[in-house]
């Protein structure tokens, strides 16, 4: 299986990495991208070492979806969030499998002047053909991203199954994405090459 796969677009770049995301974010420069993710509860919850890495990647600039359950403890990161953004997915119920709650919060910093949204109703995707216990949908991500500045590399540290890489070439930005599992890796790999209608 591959490990990386980028691909090239007039001056915009789409990479992403089979690969721990921390060694990848210990390797970055400060301030070199706007991070948007969706990392494990298990990462917002003990292992503050990821936020403090992503916060000098970003210098202050991210939106972490989080869960009613661990929104406590990103409040308690220093600095505290900016803002907290309510996902609510009109499908979404409490047997639904999948995204188990009607509300998600999206702990944000460093959202650009103009952004004033407190809620987001984007409904999750029904009929994917992969599997992924919280899949998030691209038209969230994309709204997202653009609630922070233009022309500014995206991030996603802990890509699942590359929901923000589609988001990111919908609207022309470059992207970055990491993930350590193989399989969801290859899954958004096929999303990749599926977006960019490449044929093996």
């Amino acid at each position: 299986m591959m490990d990386k796969l980028t691909i090239k677009q007039r001056t915009n770049f789409y990479t992403i990495f089979l690969d721990d995301c921390m060694k990848r974010l210990k390797s970055m420069k400060d301030g070199t991208a706007i991070i948007i993710t969706d990392p494990p509860d298990e990462v917002v919850v003990n292992q503050p070492e990821y936020f403090l890495e992503c916060m000098r990647v970003s210098a202050g600039r991210m939106a972490w979806i989080v869960s009613d359950r661990t929104l406590k403890y990103a409040n308690e990161y220093q600095p505290r969030p900016d803002k907290i953004i309510a996902w609510i997915p009109p499908s979404a119920q409490p047997t639904s499998g999948l995204l188990t709650l009607k509300y998600h919060p999206i702990a944000c910093w460093g959202l650009h002047s103009g952004a004033k949204v407190a809620t987001i109703r984007d409904d999750i995707e029904q009929s994917v053909w992969w599997s992924h216990p919280g899949t998030k949908p691209v038209s969230l991500m994309k709204k997202l991203i653009a609630l922070f500045d233009n022309d500014v590399l995206i991030m996603d540290p802990f890509m699942g199954t590359g929901a923000t890489g589609v988001a990111c070439k919908e609207l022309g930005r470059s992207y970055l994405g990491i993930e350590s599992d193989p399989n969801y890796f290859e899954i958004a790999t096929k999303r990749m090459k599926d977006t960019w209608m490449i044929n093996e």
